[in-house]
């Protein structure tokens, strides 16, 4: 699986160019989805709205129901990960 790219409104920049994806497990209808970023000190914010990012676009693919996405290396991946999978989907950023 592999990303599609999006522009940030805060950094104009591409996010996969700063997010690494470790695995994506697919079972069934649902999918999980390990990732990296390029910093363990990533601010929050942009780490929870990164995941979410990814979820709400994993979440969009055919055949897919659920998504978990699992943030690794961060100082605060088990905070992020329970904001990013606990809360509904939001819309995108764009």
């Amino acid at each position: 699986m592999r990303p599609a790219a999006s522009r940030t409104p805060r950094f104009g920049g591409r996010w996969p160019s700063w997010t690494c994806w470790t695995t994506s497990k697919p079972t069934g209808g649902r999918v999980t989805v390990h990732y990296h970023l390029t910093s363990p000190l990533c601010p929050s914010p942009f780490a929870s709205d990164i995941g979410r990012e990814v979820r709400r676009r994993v979440e969009e693919l055919s055949g897919v129901e659920r998504c978990t996405v699992v943030i690794q290396d961060h100082f605060i991946a088990e905070e992020i990960a329970r904001q990013v999978n606990e809360e509904p989907v939001a819309a995108a950023w764009l």
